[in-house]
């Protein structure tokens, strides 16, 4: 009896002791695949592997980031992160926050080189980045994000950086991210200005679409952004950022958002929100821009860059493709919003809006509704009443329940404004527009051809 539990003793002993080498030798893998495999296909950036020193139960790692730089302004053509990675090998591993089971933890190091001298001391003093990863048997890493915060001080300005926290979930691929981000108090102040910004947060869910775009929400909240200057100050409460991606029958519907509660400034305005939505965008538009416009920033333009920017727009403006928009103002002691929806609609067989720049064949690709409603408070009680009223007289803008509405809808080149036709010809030099020359209906031609009133 002693001898078979001496035996398993030994053999659990062997095995706590093999364990290590085997998962080295996993640890290795996934570090190759994030850091050799995986990296981001922008030519901008390149990731290059230095060396990997592997022991029984840990290994060390460095490898780099190169960003190039195209403003030549800056003084630098790249910019360098070093990533300095301490591994343990699994089964059991202790980390930051005690022992946990996993393939790997790896803590990184991440440091900035190839910045100009006095941007290098600093940032090698004061800027202390650290990645904290535990690595699970399925490719998924539990992550752990800390930039302490810093003070910088000189005869012209005093900052107090808070530092960043992240916390999260995410996949060695590249292909899935998902936690929260904290941003601690920070503030700048100069002779003449003081800006305070209190503590913010963010979170993120996003995933890798196609190796194109990541899909998924995102959202930073910024409680307060206070300006305080000699003459006046302006204070900007409940600041939110909110961005949404998603696919719908193989297309790109994207969101963003942008709000304010609460303005207190010298001006007439207490809150703002707008958001713009882009739906039914061909995936491939946003891989062909990142190329184009890369050439047109490196190169003069050629015949094939020409030939790919008539491609995007070819991608970019095609039938469904919609765009809408919402603008909410409070001031005044009103409010004013406005509500737009666009949409292309298909061209006439074998038309190009980059060839057919006449009036009919492009107002003929567009339909538009778009509302405007704005509290007659605000308006009448400026000059600009004046210029209102004749508008109100003829129903070109309604008054409904103390408010001044418009109406304005654009369909297949005509135009109207609370229902009323409105001629387009007076307008159409101002939008860089030729005139009407061709329809396909009598009644459109005619109201495109009216001179306006």
């Amino acid at each position: 009896m002693k001898k078979g539990i001496l035996v398993l003793f030994v053999l659990l002993v062997g095995a706590g002791l093999a364990a290590p080498k085997f998962m080295g030798d996993v640890a290795k893998e996934f570090y190759h695949q994030a850091f050799v495999i995986y990296p981001s296909k922008d030519k901008k950036v390149q990731f290059e592997h230095k060396s990997y020193t592997q022991s029984w139960f840990s290994a060390q790692a460095v490898s780099m980031m190169h960003i190039r730089i195209t403003e030549p302004k800056i003084g630098m053509d790249t910019l360098t992160a070093e990533f300095s990675a301490n591994i343990q090998h699994g089964p059991i591993l202790l980390t930051d926050t005690g022992l946990a089971l996993g393939a790997a933890y790896i803590q990184t190091d991440i440091n900035w080189l190839g910045l100009p001298e006095k941007a290098q001391a600093f940032v090698d003093e004061n800027v202390v980045m650290r990645v904290s990863s535990l690595i699970d048997f399925n490719h998924s890493s539990s992550d752990a994000v800390n930039i302490k915060g810093f003070t910088y001080e000189d005869e012209k300005v005093s900052a107090t950086f808070g530092g960043l926290t992240a916390s999260g979930t995410s996949k060695l691929d590249y292909s899935v991210f998902k936690g929260d981000i904290q941003l601690p108090a920070s503030q700048i102040v100069t002779k003449d200005i003081a800006v305070n910004i209190a503590d913010a947060s963010s979170t993120f869910d996003m995933e890798k679409y196609q190796d194109v775009t990541f899909l998924g929400t995102m959202d930073a909240t910024f409680p307060l952004l206070e300006i305080v200057a000699k003459q006046s100050s302006v204070r900007l409460e409940d600041i939110s950022i909110t961005s949404q991606q998603h696919e719908e029958q193989g297309k790109l519907n994207s969101k963003v958002g942008f709000a304010i509660k609460k303005i207190t400034a010298p001006i007439p305005l207490n809150a703002l929100a707008y958001d713009v939505e882009i739906n039914q965008l061909d995936f491939k538009t946003l891989e062909l821009w990142m190329d184009v416009s890369q050439k047109l920033q490196t190169q003069a333009s050629t015949d094939e860059t020409q030939a790919q920017l008539r491609t995007l727009i070819d991608l970019l403006l095609q039938d469904g493709l919609q765009i809408k928009q919402w603008l909410k103002v409070e001031g005044m002691g009103g409010t004013l919003s406005i509500d737009w929806d666009s949409h292309l609609v298909a061209l006439p067989d074998g038309q190009h809006i980059m060839d057919a720049l006449d009036s009919v064949t492009i107002l003929q690709a567009i339909m538009m509704d778009l509302r405007l409603e704005v509290d007659a408070a605000i308006i009448m009680s400026t000059p600009f009443s004046a210029m209102v009223t004749p508008y109100i007289t003829q129903g070109l803008i309604a008054e409904e329940n103390g408010k001044l509405i418009a109406a304005v809808k654009l369909d297949k080149g005509v135009l109207t404004v609370n229902e009323q036709v409105l001629p387009l010809a007076a307008f159409l030099p101002m939008l860089g527009l030729k005139p009407a020359v061709v329809s396909p209906n009598k009644d459109q031609a005619e109201t495109l051809a009216t001179p306006a009133q």
